[in-house]
């Protein structure tokens, strides 16, 4: 600045102006669309950016002031679960990193609860980070002590109010999240979303789920691959195509995830599932997918209803109708626990607790247990102990068809 101030300035000017395009993926309500290990990355870049121009100018230029920026703090807090574990959509891990941008949100917002998590890490109470990322996710940690500021102490001063039990999230990759409570790390917790395999680092998982309850995650998302080692292979990972090398990846495309299948074919990368219904209120919350966009090579409609019910319970429903040949349609259910095949459905166990699946209709099924443990292809990842529960419905060529079931985690079978 001192040697060119011109070129200075022209570079601050740039800079200011290129973030429109990055921040309009906040708007409206701050759901990040890459998902929330993204979210950390592209977000702390931005705030250390918001906070030198803060600094050096005295103004962040309206940067903070962008439609769902500020807001993406409650995403994240949202699509964190009861386990402290992410739902873990798009190229993202389980797996919580530090996020000491945080505490900027915190004191942005005046909100010091946002921060909670990052203190509880510092303090000492979280799980390390060893091997190769430890470097990669600590790098940032010293801006905690720029970021951070201790929230006043007042006897006077209420107790902040929870966020809601109930949450939907809009934008360009939507999600859904339900639990039934904050306080309890045996909470049960579904997070559901819509969006589209052509999302900048999406998944083929629109429409998929995870669940935990009791303490355990029992619908699991098997998460991203590293990078390098599908590169070193030889594969193309940014081919989205309809046909691209992405989608035979595994653990990005149609096999691994808690998705609805139509004759075994992928979903299509143009279509877009939307949320239609969304019915916060307890004691029952749910909300429902339009997922026909991406099946309509097989389906003239396609609706999926998840939440939660009064008694403890969470309740599945997809609705369809075939189009102008028969269908066979695979509901899928990705988990790590022990797995026994009922007459109606699965018994699932793990650390201790169970967890049933319990088909209400149709009738007529079929089910069929898949070891995913192993590499399906060279360049795929191992997964160690995943497994996936397929039920199979076949709907006659223009005919109505619907599967609905309960999942019944174990301690409210007792309490029932």
């Amino acid at each position: 600045a001192d040697r060119d101030p011109a070129l200075s300035a022209r570079t601050l000017e740039r800079a200011i102006a290129e973030q429109a395009g990055p921040n309009a993926a906040y708007a409206p309500d701050g759901v990040y669309p890459e998902g929330p290990m993204y979210w950390a990355y592209g977000t702390t870049f931005e705030v250390i950016l918001i906070s030198l121009l803060e600094h050096s100018f005295g103004t962040d230029y309206g940067l903070a002031a962008a439609p769902g920026f500020l807001a993406s703090a409650d995403y994240l807090t949202q699509v964190t679960a009861p386990s402290g574990r992410y739902f873990n959509y798009a190229d993202a891990r389980e797996f919580v990193p530090p996020r000491p941008v945080l505490h900027w949100f915190a004191q942005k917002r005046g909100q010091p609860q946002i921060a909670a998590p990052e203190l509880h890490r510092l303090a000492g109470q979280a799980q390390p980070i060893e091997g190769e990322l430890q470097g990669i996710y600590e790098r940032h940690d010293a801006l905690a002590l720029w970021w951070h500021r201790p929230a006043p102490r007042s006897p006077l001063q209420a107790p902040s109010s929870p966020p809601p039990l109930a949450w939907l999230g809009h934008g360009e990759n939507p999600v859904a999240v339900f639990r039934s409570s904050w306080d309890n790390p045996r909470a049960t917790y579904l997070a559901i979303k819509g969006g589209s395999p052509s999302t900048s680092h999406a998944h083929m998982d629109a429409g998929s789920f995870i669940l935990e309850a009791d303490g355990v995650r029992w619908a699991v998302d098997p998460g991203m691959q590293d990078y390098h080692t599908l590169e070193n292979a030889g594969v193309n990972l940014w081919d989205g195509a309809q046909n691209g090398a992405r989608w035979g990846i595994f653990r990005l495309g149609p096999e691994a995830h808690n998705i609805l299948r139509f004759d075994s074919a992928p979903q299509l990368i143009d279509g877009t599932a939307t949320f239609t219904d969304f019915s916060p209120s307890a004691p029952s919350p749910s909300a429902t997918l339009d997922l026909t966009p991406l099946y309509r090579d097989h389906a003239t409609s396609v609706r999926r209803k998840a939440g939660l019910l009064a008694d403890g319970r969470i309740a599945f429903q997809d609705d369809w109708t075939a189009g102008s040949a028969p269908v066979e349609v695979t509901w899928q259910f990705l988990t790590h626990a022990d797995i026994t095949v009922e007459p109606r459905g699965v018994l699932l166990r793990q650390a201790g607790e169970t967890l049933r699946l319990r088909v209400l209709s149709p009738e007529t099924i079929s089910i069929k247990i898949d070891d995913l443990s192993q590499p399906a292809r060279p360049s795929d990842a191992p997964n160690p102990g995943l497994r996936r529960i397929r039920i199979l419905v076949r709907t006659p060529a223009g005919q109505p068809g619907r599967l609905s079931l309960l999942a019944e985690p174990g301690s409210q079978a007792v309490n029932r």
